[in-house]
């Protein structure tokens, strides 16, 4: 496990602002900071992993998150498109994880 760091200006970055002008995008941004917390519990480069080699799907997602279906992949097609997540084989993974990622002890302080 890797803990996260959030700017204090992510919500003003300007696909951010688009994502949230949409009629859910609350919830995508919800989706959004859920799957950092899962990337940062697998602690493997964003991979949204469940166990070793299990990926979490949208159907999972789904239900660890309490909204409908097809919230999930409205969700997950929103992050996709706007360069949030990658997707490739079925397999979700944020991008960029490397940009949220506490490395080291003096960046936790």
């Amino acid at each position: 496990m890797t803990d996260i760091k959030i700017c204090s200006n992510l919500f003003e970055q300007d696909k951010m602002r688009v994502i949230d002008s949409l009629k859910n995008g609350k919830i995508y941004i919800y989706v959004f900071l859920r799957l950092l917390c899962i990337a940062a519990k697998a602690n493997v480069n964003g991979e949204l992993k469940i166990f070793d080699n299990e990926f979490y799907t949208p159907e999972i997602m789904s239900n660890f998150f309490s909204l409908p279906l097809n919230l999930i992949t409205e969700s997950l097609e929103i992050l996709q498109k706007y360069g949030l997540i990658t997707v490739a084989d079925n397999k979700y993974c944020v991008a960029n994880f490397d940009e949220y990622a506490l490395e080291n002890k003096k960046e936790r302080n």
